[in-house]
């Protein structure tokens, strides 16, 4: 299996970076400065999983991809740029080949099965960062919840969260893919605010004003979702609250300069419920 990044910005590239330092055969496809950068002196990634440059193929232009009957498609282009990705793909690589959207929201699997007939959909708790061309930051995290669209799974999701987990990612198989991407578009909500306020994730976290408000974001999302019967999976590494947070007070603006810095964790407030027996399992 050899893992084609297409669309190599900081969520492919830092996925792309730990595949190679591991054996994994991987191609980048990406921006011509990114790519040139790696090119000339490798994939340098920093952040919390330490310090490495890696070696990966790479290539800006489709002409310069030699496809292989093993690769599979990870694509991690802005939800907005899909269709174009596709177009592209689509004069490059047969129907059948596997599809893997490393993608926040819930629509690109949708999108990708009217051309693809293997596609696989992955929830991301991963937070990465472009620093410039040539470098990205893996901020924290590492979960990649992973199945089959619209729902199981099969022999090749199950070698690719092999390949992941040897990578030192925290890969998983679930039966019902969508429940754990509905769940993550619910906490992708606080992006907002948090960018409003000019908080990270740990600050809003831990401010006595901001964290009801956060809850209650999530709250009403949730119900919103169980009107429209879309059911909800916790994802790993996300804690609900054992009990609610005081009722939501107005936040404030903090004093002192706004700060824009973002650690990229995922504040641990609220509820998301988890809806239906079992969850994810582990690669073995």
């Amino acid at each position: 299996m050899r893992f084609v990044i297409f669309g190599a910005g900081a969520v492919g590239s830092v996925i792309g970076s730990h595949l190679a330092k591991a054996g994994a055969q991987v191609l980048l496809v990406g921006d011509p400065p990114h790519v040139e950068k790696i090119q000339q002196a490798g994939l340098k990634l920093g952040g919390k999983y330490g310090e490495f440059v890696t070696r990966p193929p790479a290539c800006s232009s489709l002409t310069d991809w030699q496809y292989q009957p093993d690769d599979v498609i990870c694509l991690a282009v802005k939800t907005y740029d899909t269709p174009v990705a596709l177009e592209q793909l689509q004069t490059k690589v047969p129907p059948e080949t596997p599809i893997f959207c490393l993608q926040n929201t819930v629509t690109n699997e949708e999108l990708v099965a009217k051309h693809f007939t293997r596609v696989y959909g992955v929830a991301l708790h991963l937070g990465a960062r472009f620093i410039f061309p040539g470098e990205v930051s893996h901020l924290g995290g590492n979960t990649l919840v992973i199945g089959r669209y619209p729902q199981g799974q099969d022999s090749v999701a199950d070698e690719a969260v092999s390949s992941l987990s040897k990578a030192g990612l925290q890969a998983m198989l679930a039966e019902e893919i969508l429940s754990y991407k509905w769940a993550k578009l619910c906490v992708n909500l606080l992006n907002s605010p948090l960018a409003i306020l000019g908080l990270s994730g740990e600050e809003a976290l831990n401010n006595p004003q901001v964290r009801p408000f956060l809850a209650e974001v999530l709250e009403e999302a949730r119900q919103v979702l169980a009107k429209a019967e879309v059911p909800l999976k916790t994802l790993p590494g996300i804690n609900p609250s054992p009990r609610w947070s005081p009722p939501c007070v107005a936040p404030t603006l903090l004093p002192g300069p706004r700060r824009t810095g973002r650690c990229g964790c995922i504040p641990r407030c609220g509820r998301i419920s988890s809806v239906g027996g079992g969850g994810p399992k582990p690669a073995t």
